[in-house]
Formats: structure tokens, C-alpha cells, sequence
């Protein structure tokens, strides 16, 4: 019963957790800069990969995250049925390959349109990493 109790319990952290860190999260975070100046994003994000000046007037500024990590290789275990007489047995056998050992990769670009006097007026974001938490580092300090 205890143990039960714990396997729920991590659960249910577990769920909280992963809940809280979503691309909503993140497109919050990102429309909280607009109307805030460039200098104040600069001073919090760091300097820009790339700038691009529109024929508006306007300048797009890009970000770009990536990270990328491995995922643990391991035995590949093969699922048996020993038949003993009187009671059967499971048991596991490796069959000499490996599974695991994939690479996987992380990115978010992240976009502000500027205004000619500096103000943020839009943004737009695309990847498969782009997520925040509700209270995060990405929106302006309050």
C-alpha cells in the first residue's frame, strides 16, 4: 500500500511539473515584451543572432536556441516464457543489440519586429523546444 501510495504520488508530482512547462507558456511570455524597448530585451535575452531590416522601417530581430543530447544506449532484452513444469516462468534474454544512442535535437527561433524608435510590435516563434514555465526568464522583469 505504501509503495503504491509513493509510485501515485511521484506521478502526480510529475505531472504538476511537466504540466507547468508549455509553448503557451512561452507565447505569453513573449507577447509581455510588446511595447517594451529593444534595450531592455537585449539587457535580459543578450545580443541577437541575426537582425533584418524591413522596408516598413521596422527591424526584425531573431534568437535561436539549440541543445542537443543523446539518449542512453541499453541492452535489448528479449521477453521469454520458460515453461517449468508446475509453474511457468518470465524471465529476459539480450540478444547481442543495443537500443538508445539517438540523437536529439532542440532548437527555438524566436522573432521581434521593431519599431523605428525602438519599441517591440510583434513576435512570432517556430521549434520544437520553445516552452516556459508560468513564472519564467524569458518574459521582462516586473
Amino acid at each position: 500500500m505504501k509503495k503504491l501510495l509513493k509510485i501515485s504520488l511521484l506521478f502526480f508530482n510529475l505531472c504538476l511539473l511537466t504540466a507547468c512547462v508549455t509553448t503557451q507558456n512561452y507565447q505569453q511570455a513573449l507577447s509581455e515584451w510588446q511595447g517594451e524597448n529593444i534595450q531592455h530585451l537585449i539587457n535580459i535575452w543578450g545580443y541577437p543572432d541575426a537582425g533584418v531590416k524591413l522596408p516598413s522601417g521596422n527591424t526584425v530581430y531573431m534568437y535561436t536556441r539549440e541543445q542537443s543530447y543523446v539518449t542512453p544506449a541499453s541492452p535489448a532484452m528479449t521477453p521469454t516464457i520458460i515453461n517449468v513444469p508446475g509453474s511457468p516462468m518470465a524471465a529476459t534474454s539480450y540478444n547481442g543489440e543495443f537500443i538508445g544512442g539517438r540523437t536529439i535535437n532542440l532548437y527555438c527561433r524566436t522573432w521581434f519586429e521593431v519599431n523605428p524608435k525602438g519599441i517591440i510590435v510583434n513576435n512570432r516563434f517556430q521549434g520544437n523546444n520553445c516552452i516556459a514555465s508560468k513564472k519564467n526568464q524569458w518574459a521582462p522583469a516586473s
